[in-house]
This record gives C-alpha cells, structure tokens and sequence, in this order.
C-alpha cells in the first residue's frame, strides 16, 4: 500500500486566489463604483452636512459650505473617474458593465458641475466617457 500524500489532498481543496484590497482599488470598475459612490453621497446628504457644520460654526456662510461641498465631492469623484483608460478594453468592458441611469446620470451632474465652474478639460473627459455609453450600454 502507498503512502498518502496528505498536503496533496488538502491542496485540492485551497481557495482560488482573490485579489487583495490594494489590487481591487486599481481595478476599472473600483474607479466608476467610487465615482457613483461619491456623487450618491453628496446628492444624499449635502443638506445634512452643511447644517451640521453651520451648527458648529454659525459665521460660516452656508453658500460657501455648499460650494465648498461641491468642489470636494465633485474633485473627489473626478479623480476616480479620469483614471479610467477609454482606449483600454478592460476598462471600457467594466464601464459598459457598470453602466446604469445612476451613472449616467452622475457623470451629467459632473458635467454641469465642471461647465459651472469653467474646468473644461474635467469637462471633455466626462463628456468623452458619456460619448463611449450610447443608450444601449455599448462601445460607440
């Protein structure tokens, strides 16, 4: 009779290898997923944020706490966003997969938002992105 090889066995029974967290955060569709996150964020609760901060602070002046929130929350979310590669297929796969009317919507907030504010070259990335979704989730 022949001996067992007993780390054989158990090896048949590892776990596939899973990313880690750090190689997630370089992955596509981490960057659109935290654009969307972002810009959820901000739509949900600006309000809440600028009266909590004017109650610990009431000489700040509210229109600034809001502009202030905009230009954080919007900078924020473009970081992610422009760091996706439209010529790479991989991160347009991941775009066209995670595309949804929370994304599209997104990007127009951020498109407005960049308009308003005359930073035309964040504007010509996302009007890029929305301009590679058509309404049937493909590549254009």
């Amino acid at each position: 009779m022949s001996d067992i090889n007993v780390d054989k066995i158990f090896n048949l029974f590892d776990a596939p290898k899973v990313d880690t967290i750090e190689d997630f955060k370089k992955h596509p569709i981490y960057f659109i997923l935290m654009f969307k996150k972002i810009l959820n964020n901000y739509s949900q609760f600006k309000s809440i944020n600028i009266k909590s901060i004017k109650k610990l602070h009431p000489e700040l002046d509210e229109e600034d706490l809001e502009k202030a929130n905009q230009y954080i929350s919007f900078t924020k979310a473009y970081q992610y966003i422009q760091k996706l590669d439209l010529t790479n297929d991989k991160h347009m796969f991941s775009l066209v997969h995670q595309k949804d009317d929370v994304l599209v919507t997104n990007l127009n907030m951020a498109l407005d938002y960049f308009v308003s504010v005359e930073n035309y070259e964040n504007c010509a990335f996302i009007r890029d992105v929305l301009n590679k979704l058509d309404t049937n989730g493909n590549v254009s």
